[in-house]
């Protein structure tokens, strides 16, 4: 005897989209969905360098424009130009944030946590290395295994930013360290 009994009020097949969850692919400029640890890096970086690319160009074209007037002027202008430019910067981080945290079944309004001096050091921590849940959570299914271009971005980005704040940031030091050394033995 079959135990199980129809019910015409039960929805058809409610669990179809949730147990398949590799079909979710999260999409780079989605505000929607979770992200793991790597793309929530590779996708930081991509975010940092096109935004950060469109300021330089606009700071290229604004500033001169700007700085032509008076001396006080200028100044001001040009701080409310940089700040009005960095929203979107500091935008996306939210944004970035609320999805890494609904991969860790959490409320995107922790990313308000970003907000706090030091704090946001820890917190920024905490997305980076916490693993997300398994499978299904409140927010959704788990993304799909990471692509290899993600990989790539993610994991040699960083290292090439260091390699490059290193290459400026040693030399830069060196010579301070020579002229310190210099001044010092000049002093009487």
């Amino acid at each position: 005897m079959n135990n199980a009994v129809d019910n015409p009020y039960e929805t058809p097949d409610a669990s179809g989209g949730i147990d398949n969850a590799q079909d979710y692919k999260p999409r780079i400029f989605s505000t929607k969905g979770r992200i793991g640890r790597l793309r929530y890096l590779a996708y930081s970086m991509i975010y940092n360098i096109i935004i950060l690319f469109l300021i330089g160009i606009a700071s290229a074209i604004l500033i001169p424009a700007a700085s032509s007037a008076s001396p006080e002027g200028a100044s001001a202008l040009i701080t409310i130009i940089v700040a009005i430019m960095y929203i979107p910067l500091i935008v996306t981080f939210f944004i970035v944030a609320r999805r890494r945290l609904n991969d860790l079944n959490q409320s995107g309004w922790l990313s308000l946590i970003m907000i706090v001096p030091l704090l946001n050091v820890f917190f920024g921590l905490y997305l980076l290395f916490w693993p997300g849940t398994n499978g299904t959570n409140e927010y959704g299914p788990a993304p799909q295994a990471n692509t290899a271009l993600e990989i790539i971005v993610g994991l040699i980005a960083p290292i090439f930013i260091v390699g490059v704040l290193a290459a400026i940031a040693i030399p830069a030091y060196q010579d301070y360290v020579e002229r310190a050394q210099q001044a010092q033995t000049q002093a009487p």
